[in-house]
């Protein structure tokens, strides 16, 4: 694997953790935010993971349900890159 690729992994998880940590705080399962967002537990659960990559569309939505901006999102990632 190159090292951009193990950058992007990292980045993958990172936001992920961002954005686990952000739901939980909102007080919002997996379930939940699933169901808002038109995926299922299992998909949620890979994004949060840093498994399945997370697009922009896509975390715009779960930021509107978890109250958040990708801005703070992304800044939080930023501080491990």
């Amino acid at each position: 694997m190159s090292s951009k690729e193990e950058d992007r992994k990292r980045v993958n998880c990172w936001l992920g953790a961002a954005a686990r940590a952000k739901r939980i705080e909102a007080n919002v399962s997996q379930s939940e935010l699933a169901d808002e967002i038109g995926a299922d537990q299992a998909y949620v659960s890979r994004m949060e993971s840093g498994i399945k990559p997370i697009s922009v569309s896509m975390l715009l939505e779960i930021c509107k349900v978890i109250n958040t901006s990708a801005a703070e999102l992304l800044q939080q990632v930023e501080r491990h890159v």
